[in-house]
């Protein structure tokens, strides 16, 4: 095939040689001249026109690929049976155009047999395949897909690269109703109430009443119901409920399910959700006046985040007194209201130099602590000569949960001795962040002045010693822990050493009995950053990351933190303080990898600094496959408009109106276009034709 390209311009140039032509022939009368100035004319004409020949392809080089869309959603309403059915049947009228068959979801891969084909629990990516692959390579290309793609983004594709026709679904009695997002904090408070905000996406149904649930995953409870009306589109649901489950808990977001939905699998959806205790619980029993609790008290009565209930046995029953129970009573001991009613209100229980079989507790009441503490809370026994085996605390259910041997060789012993470290790495004797000055402050700590001597048990860790008996130890009990110290003394660093005044002791005692405190009480704040947020996020997704502090603010002054994205580049990040010891800050990952926060807290006198991490995976969230069903005939119609085609339905198309389509797209395609006019042979030619035409003007003369 020849073409012209033709426009006004070329229309002037070819006048205007022509008319040159005209003058030239009445001028000249040299025939031999007017012949070869005719030729050079015709010659500067034809590369005026830019002639070119287009040679058509036939059939043997046409290259067609027919892309199987095997994703998740392509299991709803047999929809790749459906097309595996339509190819087997019309195979035989496709094969004489040897089209190369691939299946896709978020890659592409060549399929040899058509019924091997199986759903897989992956995302459709039509823009990536057709983009990143070797379908360039094709001339048509066939897509048999849903459309329901991972991003609403078309293939950046020239119009005339490919052309595609891509084969959809009509589906018009589809009906459905599915959870497309669940918007919450990813942090909780105990016994504060939580708020879950939920998109719903109904299809065919209006005006139904319909419920939704939120259920605890472990336990199978429904935290909160509520029924709501539906409507047609987009639906938006609140929840709330208080969280009572201290850590990282599992939640259910059910909804009711409605008659002739195409599945019932996209009605329901997990979330996690860290909790938080908003206050520490503390209940606190002390068999007699001493400096111990005293100051340990004062400690936990202004710590904000503890809330302590106490108790100190001024009078034992068998004190001699000269006047009436009533006149020294202040209030009488709560026994059943403590070890029975109030129990498991609580998160730490301490006993300092407390016996219990002097105020009509019986055995069974301890069984409720021992219950108490392998159900997660925590429990304190601090030494006294009402503590461990003098105590009475032998062949009870206390003794199984101590970490400390009872008998009856314990002893209490009255003596000066200053404590030693077992292990400088261990989180409770870790106060200073220098080895050097934390190993010097304990060395110089201010001396103890009694201690219960006793063996322990091979669970026990030893944390404070003296020669070769124990001073303080812990141990883990199945979800709780307990912590031993066998001395009531402790309340001499407070008033730090005279021979080392440049060491804060009262600091000392406030962070080490603050961390036991935290420690058995099941709260995570033993760090001093501690970040929470979500472990896994979708792509373009807002994070919201939740940062708390139990560093001092007036030494620790400063929080910097920054984000590495997952190809290695360091974006920082402006962290907002919300409330004493909480900060906030929020990012949007645009890429597919892990991520890591880093939190650095940097202190104000010095070039030291504390710093935290924690790792986030970020993808594309699978759910959103199976959240919005219907097939997405908009993205499809819009994909064909590319190459300049129409959507077609695999229900209503037939294969000769597809064979058709090919026929017409084959005379579109060429194998090669040669362009005439920039030939090199032309312009020699036309230079051969005038230097000829200058040889016989001269030989005239």
């Amino acid at each position: 095939m020849i073409t012209v390209n033709f426009n006004l311009i070329t229309f002037f140039i070819i006048i205007t040689f022509f008319i040159l032509l005209l003058l030239l022939f009445v001028k000249l009368k040299n025939l031999k001249l007017n012949f070869l100035r005719l030729l050079v004319i015709l010659f500067l004409v034809f590369l005026t026109l830019n002639f070119t020949y287009k040679k058509s392809k036939s059939i043997s080089d046409t290259k067609i690929a027919l892309l199987i869309d095997n994703s998740y959603s392509m299991s709803f309403n047999g929809r790749l049976n459906k097309i595996k059915n339509f190819i087997e049947k019309n195979y035989e009228k496709l094969k004489k155009y040897k089209p190369s068959i691939y299946f896709f979801n978020e890659d592409l891969y060549p399929l040899k047999y058509i019924q091997e084909l199986k759903i897989e629990n992956k995302q459709t990516k039509i823009n990536d395949v057709l983009e990143n692959y070797i379908l360039k390579n094709y001339d048509i290309i066939f897509i048999f897909s849903d459309g329901i793609n991972y991003t609403s983004e078309l293939p950046s594709l020239q119009k005339n690269e490919m052309t595609i026709f891509p084969i959809c679904f009509k589906e018009e009695n589809f009906k459905d109703l599915a959870l497309s997002r669940i918007r919450t904090s990813k942090i909780g408070f105990k016994d504060i109430e939580h708020i879950i905000t939920i998109n719903i996406i109904s299809y065919k149904y209006e005006s139904v009443k319909c419920n939704i649930q939120l259920i605890d995953f472990e336990n199978k409870e429904v935290l909160c119901s509520k029924d709501f009306i539906v409507k047609e589109g987009e639906n938006e649901v609140i929840l709330s409920f208080i969280p009572k489950k201290i850590g990282k808990n599992k939640y259910l977001i059910k909804l009711k399910e409605l008659k002739d939905e195409i599945t019932y699998e996209n009605n329901k959806k997990y979330f996690d959700l860290e909790v938080k205790k908003n206050k520490i619980r503390v209940l606190y029993i002390c068999g007699q006046p001493s400096p111990e609790y005293f100051h340990l008290r004062n400690l936990l009565k202004n710590d904000p985040s503890v809330d302590l209930v106490s108790f100190v046995i001024l009078r034992n029953p068998e004190s001699v007194v000269v006047v009436s129970d009533d006149d020294l009573a202040l209030i009488p001991f709560p026994t059943y209201d403590i070890f029975v009613k109030e129990l498991f209100n609580y998160d730490l229980v301490i006993f300092e130099n407390f016996t219990y079989n002097k105020f009509g507790i019986y055995t069974h009441y301890l069984e409720n602590i021992k219950k108490f503490v392998l159900s997660g809370g925590g429990f304190i026994m601090i030494g006294g000569v009402n503590s461990f085996f003098l105590g009475g605390y032998k062949f009870t259910p206390i003794e199984e949960i101590l970490p400390v041997e009872l008998s009856e060789k314990e002893r209490f012993l009255y003596l000066e001795y200053r404590p030693q470290v077992v292990n400088y790495n261990n989180k409770f004797v870790k106060i200073l962040y220098d080895e050097k000055e934390n190993k010097n402050l304990w060395e110089n700590i201010p001396k103890l002045g009694n201690y219960q001597k006793v063996t322990t048990k091979q669970d026990a860790n030893i944390i404070l010693k003296y020669q070769n008996d124990p001073i303080m130890c812990y141990s883990k009990k199945d979800k709780g822990k307990v912590f031993v110290s066998l001395t009531n003394t402790t309340w001499r660093w407070n008033f730090g050493n005279l021979l080392q005044k440049r060491y804060d002791y009262k600091n000392l005692y406030n962070k080490f009995w603050k961390n036991i405190i935290y420690w058995c009480a099941g709260v995570e704040d033993l760090k001093d950053i501690y970040i929470i947020c979500s472990d896994n996020y979708n792509i373009d997704e807002e994070v919201e990351i939740n940062v708390f502090s139990n560093l001092d603010e007036k030494v620790n002054s400063t929080l910097n933190g920054f984000v590495i994205f997952p190809d290695g580049n360091k974006r920082n990040v402006s962290i907002n303080k919300i409330e004493d010891k909480r900060y906030k800050f929020k990012f949007i990952p645009n890429m597919v990898g892990q991520y890591k926060i880093v939190i650095i807290a940097q202190k104000a006198k010095d070039l030291d600094f504390i710093k935290e991490e924690k790792n986030i995976s970020v993808d594309y969230l699978n759910f959103e496959e199976i959240a919005r069903l219907k097939p997405d005939i908009e993205y499809m119609s819009k994909l064909a408009k590319i190459s300049g085609q129409k959507i077609y339905f695999l229900e209503e198309v037939k294969i000769e109106s597809l064979i058709e389509e090919i026929n017409k797209n084959l005379k579109k395609r060429f194998v090669y276009i040669n362009e005439i006019y920039k030939n090199p042979i032309l312009g020699l030619i036309i230079i051969f034709l005038y230097l000829l035409e200058i040889y016989f003007a001269k030989m005239k003369r």
